[in-house]
């Protein structure tokens, strides 16, 4: 659904007023067929299908012989991937309805040129300006999103604008679908004819800004864009973020973002996640200090934690400062986010920030509340890549009474283990830890994942090769260990 400012407002005060009507039904609240309609195309693009099922449950008890209404239900089966329930809704309505034709010709099972023939003739049995914006949008589904024929719309342009009741929404749907062809200097000339079509519409001069600057880096034509739509509406966050992104990008004066940004923070000032965007601009500009007030500011309501985590170390020099540790440690303590420690454990880790992942590992062994079992491979492998070899031992050996326990959940804990053991020169008995572990029996060769199986059979070579090492043969020093042979 292509939208203008006004049109916008509309849609969602509509939408807001059927959601207001579905958590009270006595409101007395009603709608027409029309608004029905526009509540149902309107919660399509913002994927929300629930309120798309609410609408068709109740607009076709009240407008049962509704045609935009049944052919809404048509899409619907159509995006639930219900071919049966689509054709059969279809055969239903009348044959001057364009979408109905649309969807028998998807799934009449033909090749792709006789589907584009019967297109052909389609488009040449419509009288001028028939095409409704659902019907154009659809459209260009099919040709686009199914047949992969864009050089179809491209070769039908005029001929389907002169069908269209606004010539804008065909031009506005293959300007969009030039860009998902990569076309992007296409996208960009097709884009310009809609300003020029219409002048005041915002959602053009958009478009326009995100193929200059998202698409061809031609950050000076993309603000002067984003200045245009900004002047028919000042206050949409998505451009305003857009205008800062440019800014940024072609290396505007810090003021010049940070005045754009003002503005968007005041505006929603619980946001976390874009005061988050607003620390990486910081970071861009230089501004550490800064970066760090903001990220402590903001960091326990980002949701791409990952995201907060790795900034976190990035501006810290690739460690944690206490505030961070402590915040998230209480919050697994309290049983919150325990999932995010760990995503924050391996985010670190996966950086090789060995050090500062081993305090997160030392914070939650003295807390009591490391599962030892779950993550003992992660554990110890993180203590002998920082050479504490002595604790890797220690910790495995207060653990485990029997040496085959550890191996039943596969071989990488042992293969850690028993290299601990070599580098602390505690050989006696090795060769035997090692028969012992490869005769153990693993719910890992039943397992159905070949991933699973492929890590024990790659972690039992290197154990092979220790042991071989250890009884004197040949074999090329630390070739058995794979944090160095392969770092």
């Amino acid at each position: 659904m292509m939208e203008s400012v006004g049109d916008s407002d509309y849609y969602q005060e509509l939408y807001n007023r059927f959601r207001t009507y579905l958590q009270d039904e006595s409101s007395g609240l009603d709608f027409s067929e029309d608004e029905y309609v526009d509540v149902f195309d309107y919660a399509g693009d913002i994927s929300d299908s629930f309120v798309q099922t609410e609408v068709l449950f109740r607009a076709l008890s009240k407008f049962p012989f509704s045609r935009r209404l049944n052919e809404r239900k048509m899409l619907y089966y159509m995006d639930s991937d219900d071919e049966s329930g689509a054709l059969s809704v279809a055969r239903s309505l009348p044959k001057s309805s364009f979408l109905a034709q649309l969807v028998k010709i998807r799934y009449d099972g033909g090749s792709e040129d006789s589907q584009l023939a019967k297109l052909d003739d389609l488009i040449e049995s419509l009288k001028p300006h028939s095409l409704e914006d659902e019907d154009v949008i659809q459209l260009v589904r099919l040709v686009v999103g199914e047949l992969f024929k864009i050089r179809w719309i491209e070769d039908n342009l005029e001929k389907l604008k002169s069908l269209s009741e606004f010539p804008s929404t065909i031009l506005f749907e293959f300007a969009q679908a030039l860009m998902d062809d990569v076309r992007n200097d296409d996208a960009r000339a097709i884009a310009q004819e809609l300003t020029m079509l219409e002048p005041f519409n915002f959602s053009f001069w958009s478009l326009l800004a995100e193929i200059e600057g998202d698409r061809l880096m031609d950050y000076e034509s993309a603000l002067q864009s984003l200045d245009y739509a900004l002047a028919i509406d000042p206050t949409p966050r998505k451009e305003l973020l857009m205008k800062a992104h440019f800014l940024s990008m072609s290396k505007a004066p810090w003021n010049d973002v940070e005045n754009v940004m003002t503005g968007i923070l005041e505006s929603t000032p619980g946001d976390s996640d874009l005061r988050f965007y607003y620390v990486s601009l910081c970071r861009e500009y230089g501004l550490l200090d800064k970066a760090r007030a903001e990220l402590k500011r903001c960091f326990d309501g980002v949701h791409d934690k990952r995201a907060a985590i790795e900034m976190a170390l990035e501006l810290h020099d690739g460690n944690f400062p206490e505030w961070v540790t402590d915040r998230m440690l209480a919050k697994v303590l309290a049983g919150i986010d325990s999932d995010v420690f760990e995503d924050m454990l391996y985010a670190v880790y996966s950086d090789n920030h060995y050090e500062a992942a081993m305090r997160l590992m030392d914070l939650c062994y003295d807390a009591s509340m490391m599962l030892f079992a779950d993550k003992a491979l992660l554990f110890v492998e993180m203590l002998y890549r920082l050479g504490r070899y002595d604790e890797v031992i220690s910790r495995v050996d207060s653990y485990y009474e029997f040496p085959e326990d550890m191996a039943v959940g596969g071989f990488g804990l042992p293969l850690v283990y028993a290299l601990s053991r070599l580098r602390m020169r505690h050989t006696d008995g090795l060769v035997e830890f090692i028969d012992k572990i490869l005769s153990t029996e693993s719910t890992a060769k039943n397992e159905a994942r070949i991933n699973m199986f492929m890590r024990r059979v790659g972690f039992s070579m290197y154990l092979i090769m220790l042991k071989s090492y250890l009884g004197g043969e040949d074999v090329a020093e630390n070739a058995y260990d794979p944090f160095v042979s392969w770092s």
